[in-house]
């Protein structure tokens, strides 16, 4: 879902729109009755999305209303609402299964379930994988492995682990320092500027995520 809205909207919306998955996240575990959510979450929260949209549009929120890219927000949104799901029953499925176990699955299970769509070209696949494979290069390779190592294997039990001992409310608000160190990677990495409402928004984030889980007290029994 995230992939195929990122073909039909901009990436600025697709940042910001990712970023209220902390937000579901609050309200669904609440709605179910498996977190707990005061308004000092709620302002945490909040304040930190601020600050990512500051980052994000270096000021300009103006840029945001497109109406050409209805479909792709659209799909992004659901896409976080998923992203919500998936954290909030993590905390129930961690009850059962450890983290790495519980991981393991979500990525065996999650594999199977993708391997139909890529041996037929259709809406999620432009050529078989046959003919995408001949032309895999190397960097290709050694991006996909970083990929499923670093960014899949070890930050998805990471995550998990941080679903058991904190919960999803106060685990989720973490999600919003990757804009963060993106635009710090860039400045030290690829000379990117550092500007006056990236150090705003950098701020707005810390005092958000330090808000959310100084206030959050999970609820230690999941029904």
């Amino acid at each position: 879902i995230q992939y195929t809205g990122l073909t039909y909207t901009t990436t600025i919306n697709a940042a910001l729109i990712i970023a209220t998955s902390p937000i579901c996240t609050a309200l669904l575990g609440a709605f179910l009755g498996w977190e707990h959510f005061s308004l000092i979450n709620g302002l945490g929260i909040l304040t930190a999305f601020t600050g990512v949209g500051f980052i994000i549009t270096n000021g300009h929120f103006s840029n945001l209303i497109q109406s050409d890219t209805l479909i792709g927000n659209l799909l992004l949104q659901i896409n976080a609402i998923v992203w919500a799901g998936v954290t909030v029953y993590g905390k129930k499925l961690l009850v059962k299964y450890r983290p790495f176990v519980a991981m393991a699955y979500i990525h065996i299970f999650g594999t199977l379930m993708l391997l139909p769509f890529i041996f037929f070209p259709g809406p999620f696949a432009a050529v078989p994988l046959a003919r995408e494979i001949s032309a895999i290069t190397w960097p290709t390779v050694a991006s996909s492995l970083y990929l499923a190592l670093l960014c899949s294997v070890f930050s998805y039990f990471v995550w998990y682990l941080g679903v058991e001992k904190l919960g999803a409310v106060r685990t989720a608000s973490f999600s919003y320092f990757n804009p963060l160190f993106a635009v710090i990677t860039g400045v030290l990495f690829l000379g990117e500027t550092f500007t006056s409402f990236t150090a705003m928004g950098g701020a707005m984030i810390i005092a958000g995520v330090y808000i959310t889980n100084k206030a959050s007290t999970p609820k230690q029994q999941v029904s």
